[in-house]
């Protein structure tokens, strides 16, 4: 570069000359030396050609001296080497220095590779925040406007202080598709570090088409005044070994919150957009940022092997108005204990997926169809929101611990959860969990709870409020109720078409099972109670307590509660319709 006029002492512009040095030759770098840098044609610095390697060793850098300076530039050609520089921007957290600047701007390079780069300074802010497409900067741009982008490696960039408003301007690194060639695939952003940024850290973003197979590994990212990493849209992008720190509530360049609101979705670690398909995040560290994760009506979003931790507001939520479909979670750590997840979807069959994960938080759930939590840990509540919609649930194998509340609660009113299945969960409470399962009234249709462990619970393991005279209860069999307050418990209201069998109880205080307060138009009516067995400690057995409704066409066989000390059998008149006989009541 020095042969062709470039100063390193940076007293003089290089610009020119050292333009001159990559239009002759394929291979052109500096050893040492600082190089002021300004615009040639329109906002492009340095222009690279095709075939061509252009590096800056240890001591090399260039320096933006102009607003509007994209310092290197490549378009329209492949097979380019970028390695080695350091780039300042002479921007400012501010509205000082020079605004807009972009290190790196490739639009339409194939077989690219940008590494060692150092990147720092780029943009400034406007007076009005939001106001920054002029005056925000970029640290590496990856475009697809003048043709094909694909095929390229981003490695070993250290990039900071990037300015921007949250609009326009203000990433570290991003690859976009924004118009030209319909095909942006097969990048790799890897090992590269991005810090306080004024909008996202790490972008994949589209309008007119999908990048795809678009690759971060062993990324990180920290202060973001939005996303530590936005995908909006992607197709089959993947997230992998990437570390996110204090993203979404960074206010180095302004204050997201005073501009978005406060649950604006972007304000997050990772976030996706609606319409990405076949999204990974594997493997990633989220911490202390104001959301987690967030998403929103993407398909097969698969997180997996995450771990997220001190958020502001909560690990994981949806961020738009649909929840995904095809969703898995599996082997994730949400160790945060506040709200989370927030699901919503109209979709008839959402087919979600939640295993071997541990929420600190409620898990909250409003509309889901079509969904099976296996093997989780749960340090509050399952808990189902919002209006009716929700059926289809499995609920396996997994461990609700002790908190003051129940293990998974249905007890909002009106909202009818039907056909959810309760199966071989530990509910292990130690004095303070109220309940395994609750019901509200109107809450939950055709319930099947077997195999489960139900122990400490310090109102009942299971519990119906109001029941309505409902089928709340399709099965309730097998299940063991141990150092309780009591069993089953339907507290006002009977229920009908049921069936209660072969439950076992243990150290229960109060009854083993009670219908109390069967009130007019409300009835207890067709159950079968079956085979059920008081063992050791147990104070009371079955109570049904009629006031002003109804008890009929029950079968009430084979029950067992000799070994409660207490009132075994108290059954008021009545079920006609109804069948009792080979119960030990004495």
């Amino acid at each position: 570069m020095r042969r062709y006029g470039a100063d390193p002492t940076a007293k003089r512009d290089s610009t020119a000359a050292i333009n001159r040095a990559l239009k002759a030759n394929r291979y052109v770098y500096a050893l040492f030396g600082t190089f002021k840098i300004s615009a040639s044609l329109g906002p492009r610095g340095l222009v690279m050609a095709a075939n061509q390697v252009f590096e800056g060793f240890s001591n090399a850098t260039l320096s933006i001296n102009a607003d509007l300076v994209w310092a290197i530039t490549a378009t329209a050609i492949s097979n380019v080497l970028l390695r080695g520089w350091t780039i300042i921007g002479n921007g400012s957290t501010g509205t000082n220095g020079f605004r807009a600047g972009r290190a790196v701007n490739f639009d339409g390079v194939s077989n690219f590779i940008i590494e060692r780069l150092t990147i720092s300074g780029l943009g400034n802010m406007n007076v009005i925040p939001t106001n920054d497409a002029n005056n925000g900067g970029f640290g590496i741009n990856i475009l697809n406007d003048s043709a094909n982008s694909s095929n390229g490696l981003i490695t070993d960039c250290t990039i900071t202080e990037i300015a921007g408003g949250g609009i326009n301007a203000g990433d570290g690194i991003m690859i976009s598709k924004w118009a030209g060639s319909p095909t942006m695939r097969d990048i790799t952003i890897k090992d590269c570090s991005v810090s306080t940024c004024g909008r996202n850290c790490y972008s994949i973003a589209t309008s007119t088409g999908f990048p795809t197979n678009i690759r971060l590994i062993n990324c990180y990212a920290e202060k973001s005044s939005a996303a530590g990493l936005d995908i909006e849209d992607g197709i089959n992008c993947t997230v992998e070994e990437c570390h996110f720190s204090r993203c979404g509530n960074d206010q180095t360049f302004f204050d997201p919150l005073s501009v978005f609101g406060r649950t604006y979705r972007l304000l997050a670690g990772i976030a996706t957009g609606n319409l990405d398909v076949g999204i990974i995040w594997r493997r990633c560290h989220v911490k202390g940022c104001y959301y987690g994760m967030t998403y929103g009506a993407t398909s097969g979003l698969t997180i997996e092997y995450c771990r997220v931790e001190n958020s502001i507001v909560s690990d994981i939520t949806m961020g738009l108005a649909s929840g995904a479909t095809n969703m898995r979670l599996t082997n994730n750590k949400f160790l945060t204990p506040l709200d989370c997840f927030g699901y919503y979807s109209s979709a008839s069959d959402i087919r979600l997926s939640v295993q071997d994960c541990t929420f600190a938080g409620r898990v909250l759930l409003s509309s889901v169809r079509g969904a099976h939590f296996v093997g989780n840990r749960f340090l509050k509540s399952l808990c189902f929101t919002g209006g009716p919609g929700s059926r289809d649930i499995v609920v396996e194998r997994c461990a609700f611990a002790d908190w003051p509340g129940p293990g998974i609660d249905l007890s909002a009113a009106n909202i009818a959860v039907n056909d959810l299945q309760v199966i071989e969960n530990d509910f292990s409470g130690a004095g303070t969990l109220s309940y395994g399962i609750r019901v509200g009234f109107s809450s939950a249709q055709r319930l099947v709870a077997t195999g489960n462990r139900f122990t400490g619970l310090c109102v009942a393991g299971i519990g119906i409020r109001n029941g309505g005279g409902l089928r709340v209860l399709a099965t309730v069999q097998a299940n063991t109720f141990s150092q309780s307050a009591s069993g089953i418990v339907c507290d006002a209201q009977g229920i009908r078409d049921g069936v209660i069998e072969g439950n076992a109880f243990t150290g229960v205080s109060g009854w083993c099972i009670d219908f109390k307060d069967i009130g007019a138009g409300n009835n207890l009516d067709g159950m079968r109670i079956i085979n059920n067995v008081s063992q050791t400690d147990v104070t009371n057995g079955l109570r049904i307590a009629v006031t002003t409704g109804a008890f009929d066409n029950t079968v009430l066989t084979g029950n067992n509660f000799h070994s409660c000390s207490g009132v075994k059998w108290s059954v008021s008149a009545g079920n006609t319709h109804g069948y009792s006989a080979n119960n030990i009541t004495e």
